[in-house]
């Protein structure tokens, strides 16, 4: 699997790269937000994860179907990132 560690800013975070295209995966306190452009001060002692398509926004994995995210990295060679995170990550909506 070809990944790449990387850093912006104060975050640090994994690049898993597809056949076209890339998914990030943060992993930080659950005060951490990576999307602000500075890290916070405090820390809950407990972590958090954070995905995001190429360049997009960071979304946090408790509001996305991510448990899905290690089973998507099998197809990276097969298909693009966006085609993966469309099917196995985006949020989801439910109609009743």
């Amino acid at each position: 699997m070809k990944k790449e560690y990387l850093k912006e800013g104060w975050v640090r975070f994994v690049r898993y790269y597809f056949k076209e295209g890339w998914i990030d995966k943060f992993m930080g306190d659950m005060a951490d937000d990576p999307n602000s452009p500075n890290q916070v001060k405090i820390h809950f002692n407990a972590s958090a994860s954070w995905i995001r398509l190429n360049k997009n926004k960071w979304v946090n994995t408790r509001k996305v179907e991510a448990n899905s995210f290690i089973q998507s990295l099998y197809f990276r060679y097969e298909y693009t990132a966006e085609e993966v995170w469309n099917a196995f990550i985006q949020p989801k909506t439910y109609k009743i």
